[in-house]
């Protein structure tokens, strides 16, 4: 009986079974920090709660989601190049929402039609 000997297991040890590294609890627990602070950051100190939303969202998609490889110093870069680009790309969806002709040549980029 299998279940019988890991009840017996230390919870890290069970863990470690299945987690090669904790690579997963590791980055659950940077998640688990971030975020709300991310969060709090957005709400109560800039006190935007729609920046505060956006802000737990994109740091559990950068920190939960992606999975970069390499050395600590290409991770880091990988993850500074993805924060550069999705803040370009919001900056630009901003612009194009205040600027109707820019909203319409987006519009009709995404359509196929020029």
């Amino acid at each position: 009986m299998p279940e019988m000997r890991l009840a017996h297991l230390h919870p890290l040890a069970w863990l470690g079974q299945r987690d090669r590294g904790f690579a997963a609890l590791r980055r659950a627990t940077r998640t688990a920090i971030v975020m709300p602070v991310m969060f709090a950051l957005g709400d109560k100190v800039i006190g935007n709660p729609q920046l505060a939303t956006f802000a737990a969202f994109g740091s559990f998609a950068m920190l939960l989601l992606v999975d970069f490889g390499g050395t600590m110093t290409e991770r880091l870069q990988a993850l500074a190049a993805l924060a550069v680009t999705g803040e370009v790309f919001v900056c630009l969806a901003t612009l194009a929402s205040q600027t109707a002709w820019l909203a319409a040549g987006f519009a009709s980029s995404g359509t196929g039609q020029t």
